[in-house]
């Protein structure tokens, strides 16, 4: 038995003369499924023309219960907001929908609704009563940084979560904020004063650099590597991308080049 990695990002078992089977590694479960390159969308992943595989990045079956589940801007509004956070390929990367499920499960309760009666149901910037579907859930530390939204997110208005953005606590609020901010988010005072990555998830990216460049949108792959150096200049993605695959970092760095510039 031969395994082989081909240039479509997926990979062909050899079982005997003339018996291939192409697989492809889903991105939010990890699985290598099957997926026929000559009938798109027919086998484990569905079809999607603009990816370099012709296929999505999530298999079937995370696509149907652990994906769309959490997009589906149906009947409440945790749901709604749940949906709504769940838009860029690093949210996905991040495992948001796992983390928002799990949280509701662990606790009966979606974390919009805790974080709105943890911050006494007010923007926690300008002190405005907020019902709940006024409510907008800042991940406190920066989502661009590779910090998810988590039990530690933050209860903001619309103007005031606009505002923030991609900021760190630190560039964002007082010192006299921060230390409130503390104490009701449940994160050290410290910790939100600090401008660093995750550093598991960095590790946890920098892994399986070229899974996340072939499956990832080059735009997205160069907004994150700019974050990245933004805060640790010593790494470079791309040039840790071109020493692992000389061809997939060339190929990328050319879409990149190709592409109108694009700003978070």
């Amino acid at each position: 038995m031969i395994l082989e990695p081909s240039a479509e990002a997926s990979t062909t078992f050899t079982t005997g003369p003339g018996l291939n089977i192409s697989l492809k590694k889903c991105s939010y479960c990890g699985r290598l499924l099957p997926l026929n390159p000559a009938r798109l969308g027919t086998l484990a992943f569905h079809k999607h023309l603009a990816k370099v595989t012709k296929h999505q990045n999530e298999c079937r079956a995370c696509k149907k219960w652990r994906i769309n589940d959490e997009f589906n801007p149906a009947r409440t509004t945790d749901q709604l907001h749940e949906s709504s956070v769940i838009t860029r390929e690093r949210k996905l990367f991040l495992r948001e929908p796992e983390i928002l499920q799990q949280i509701k499960l662990r606790t009966g309760a979606g974390l919009k609704s805790q974080v709105w009666e943890r911050f006494g149901r007010k923007c926690f910037y300008c002190k405005k009563s907020l019902a709940i579907d006024e409510v907008h859930l800042d991940h406190t530390r920066p989502l661009a940084y590779l910090w998810p939204l988590d039990v530690h997110a933050t209860c903001l208005c619309a103007a005031h979560n606009n505002q923030k953005q991609d900021k760190f606590p630190i560039d964002f609020y007082t010192d006299a904020q921060l230390h409130e901010l503390s104490t009701v988010c449940g994160l050290p005072y410290d910790e939100l004063r600090q401008k660093r990555l995750n550093p598991t998830e960095l590790n946890r990216l920098r892994m399986s650099l070229q899974e996340f460049a072939r499956e990832w949108d080059p735009r997205t792959f160069a907004a994150t590597a700019r974050k990245i150096t933004e805060l640790q200049p010593e790494i470079d993605l791309l040039k840790e991308l071109e020493t692992m695959n000389a061809a997939l970092g060339a190929d990328i760095r050319a879409q990149i080049a190709q592409r109108p510039a694009f700003e978070e």
